[in-house]
């Protein structure tokens, strides 16, 4: 869907490996004679799938795109040593847990590009993912977005799901913001103009594939300006990108938002599709144009486009960029941590005095995730490495030079 906007349109707009591909030999048992075999996700069959998209279909929990088939599929098929656990009871099948194997650890499928993870089971199951572990010959498990209402209980940082609700229409949506948020939106008004007034008509579109290479130019420019990881340097991540862009006629599929001035790109955001939800993923503006701040002018036109094809709901992901308070409210709660603990780091750091705790915690979170962006993308030892020197050198170059953040 595309749309033009000029300056008359505008009044009134508010804006680690597993060698064998065949079940392990010793699969385990958890607890009350489950059994547990771990898989490739290529080898699940039509019973499997079926069993797998009526678990989605009976949760709540599950209705991100991340769990979907059609999403599950495509990651298992792309990312390094992608598996799967299916835990049987009965003579059925009581779960999935899909996940990638690196060195001993395992992590979700298709980290860190997966936001949301965990058991894909009916609702009200509890899965024992020390049992998984076991089956996988794990060390660890690290977790970043995990849904816990299909796990047992486990301690991790807690962070909230942000999510836009479109289910009564963008008009309903809009004047809640509004009245939440008068004046930011009211400033977002106000920039919409000037950009109108400055450069002249402005064109939207829900779904433009071939702003993907400028999109991930800006990306990985960003990486490097701010020091992060650049997790598009593997390679993988960047062929799983575009195959779900390629699934234009599949329920989950990848769907690029464009802003455009004569033709220019000037912001796109990546999202993914799951039939009524979107879930927004990878954001990009050019700098020239910052002062109107395109990039929350895009995700505005985006919500109320979106909105008119009957989308329910647009998740922005976890808490944590103060904007998102602006377009959502926050809904489930999800972990970020490693199994097993022992004595986790977080447990050791709950036990010390409250300041040198918190401090310490903050300092534990960012070199865990840090470490868990690297390991995600380089499924190799030697890519590992240079990463890591990589970012060890980037931090001494930001600590030995004036005013670097």
């Amino acid at each position: 869907m595309a749309m033009r906007l000029n300056s008359s349109s505008l009044q009134g707009m508010s804006l680690t490996p597993l060698t064998n591909d065949r079940p392990d030999q010793d699969p385990g048992l958890p607890p009350a004679g489950a059994r547990i075999e771990v898989v490739t996700i290529a080898s699940l069959g039509p019973s499997e799938w079926e069993a797998w998209d009526a678990f989605v279909g009976s949760s709540p929990n599950l209705s991100s795109p991340f769990f979907q088939s059609g999403y599950c599929r495509i990651a298992g098929e792309i990312a390094p040593r992608a598996k799967v656990a299916v835990i049987h009871r009965g003579g059925r099948i009581e779960a999935f847990v899909p996940f990638q194997r690196r060195g001993r650890e395992i992590q979700p499928l298709a980290a860190p590009l997966t936001d949301y993870h965990g058991p894909v089971a009916a609702l009200g199951t509890r899965v024992d993912l020390t049992a998984v572990m076991r089956a996988a010959k794990a060390g660890s498990f690290r977790f970043t977005g995990l849904c816990s209402a299909g796990a047992q209980p486990l301690h991790g940082f807690t962070r909230r799901t942000m999510v836009a609700d479109l289910s009564r229409g963008y008009p309903a949506y809009e004047q809640e913001r509004l009245a939440a948020h008068k004046k930011y939106f009211r400033d977002k008004e106000r920039a919409a103009r000037s950009l109108v007034r400055d450069h002249g008509d402005v064109q939207y579109n829900l779904d433009d594939p071939e702003a993907f290479d400028w999109l991930l130019a800006h990306k990985r420019s960003q990486y490097r300006a701010t020091g992060q990881h650049d997790i598009f340097a593997c390679g993988w991540t960047v062929e799983l990108l575009q195959r779900l862009l390629l699934e234009k006629s599949s329920p989950t599929r990848g769907r690029i938002a464009t802003m455009r001035i004569a033709g220019e790109l000037v912001a796109a955001e990546y999202s993914l599709l799951a039939d009524a939800r979107l879930h927004f993923w990878f954001p990009a503006y050019s700098a020239a144009f910052r002062q109107y701040s395109p990039g929350v002018l895009l995700t505005l036109q985006t919500l109320r486009l979106a909105s008119l094809e009957g989308l329910a709901s647009a998740d922005f992901g976890t808490d944590g960029e103060a904007y998102k308070k602006y377009f959502a409210e926050p809904t489930h709660s999800v972990l970020e941590g490693v199994l097993p603990t022992g004595m986790s780091a977080a447990t050791l750091i709950s036990r010390l005095p409250p300041g040198l705790g918190a401090g310490l915690s903050r300092l534990e979170r960012k070199a865990g995730r840090r470490w868990g962006l690297i390991t995600a993308c380089e499924p190799h030892w030697p890519g590992v490495a240079g990463a890591a020197a990589s970012a060890l050198g980037d931090i001494a170059r930001r600590r030995l030079t004036p005013g670097s953040a």
